[in-house]
Parts: structure tokens; sequence; C-alpha cells
């Protein structure tokens, strides 16, 4: 948590941070205060995920919790197994990427301009691999004959191929 906007540091004490939990010490449990309250412990765990979600409303609050359970190794493990999480999680690595390359696009114009040649470089080289694939697979297919539905098949990929150029 933040204490004045910052993080406070982790100390292996009873009451303070050690390894990203809170460690707090109850009475009759010793120091290393192990276990959870009796109001959570009582409670099901639909119930408690409810509470959870109820503390965790606002996005600043969520963010940071959500960043420590990913830490652990066992939550996020399980829980990139959900398929939308694993998904929500991806988009979201995606855009921030996109907004890096963006603002780094903004501060250095030379880097699009290096993208450019790139891209122009890959499409120039997509079309050399294509002709010399042709070049290949024609010679050796003369003469063979081919039924109305390969034609066809052939002339919807030829169409497909001029239409991706234009």
């Amino acid at each position: 948590m933040l204490d004045g906007g910052h993080a406070r540091p982790a100390l292996g004490r009873a009451g303070q941070r050690e390894h990203g939990e809170l460690r707090v010490a109850r009475p009759g449990r010793g120091e290393g205060g192990a276990g959870r309250p009796e109001t959570a412990a009582s409670l099901p765990a639909a119930e408690r995920v409810r509470v959870v979600q109820e503390l965790t409303r606002d996005g600043e609050v969520a963010t940071q919790v959500t960043s420590r359970l990913l830490q652990r190794p066992r939550v996020a493990r399980e829980a990139m197994r959900d398929d939308d999480t694993r998904f929500t999680v991806n988009r979201a690595q995606f855009d921030n990427s996109e907004q890096t390359r963006d603002k780094v696009r903004e501060r250095m114009p030379a880097v699009r301009r290096i993208e450019h040649t790139i891209e122009y470089l890959d499409l120039v080289g997509s079309c050399h691999s294509y002709v010399a694939t042709l070049g290949r697979l024609v010679p050796r297919m003369r003469g063979q004959e081919f039924t109305d539905d390969e034609r066809e098949t052939v002339r919807r990929g030829i169409a497909k191929v001029r239409g991706a150029a234009d």
C-alpha cells in the first residue's frame, strides 16, 4: 500500500510487510500472525470474493491489488488458466506496447521513416517470394489436368492476391 504516495518498505517483523504480504500479529497466534481474522474465516468463499470486489471498485486500488496478487506465482498461474483473463492481460500488454511505440514515434520522427523502410522491404520481399514460388511450381504443373473446382480455387486465389495488392 502507499503511505503518503510512497511504497512502504518490506520488513520482516509482525505488523509489517514481508515478501509482498502483510503480516499482522494477532493475540494468541504468536509473532508470525499466520492466521486470518475469525470473521473472514467464517464467511463463505463467494462472500469473501464479493467483499474484495467491493473494496476494489476504485481503479487505483484495484490496480495495486491486482498487481500484487499477480506477483504470487501460484495466483498468476491459476489466473492465466482462465481464457478471458489471459485474453484481457494480453490485450493490455499489446495496448501498452502500442502506446509506447506511439510515444517513441512522436519524439523521434526518424523511427517512423525506419518503420516505413522495413515495411517496404517486407512488401518487396513478399512479392519476390511469391514470384519465386510460382516460378518453381508453374513449370512443374504444366500439362497436368485440373478439375473445374481446382481451376476456380486458383482463380479465387489470384483474385485475393490482386485485391491485397491494391
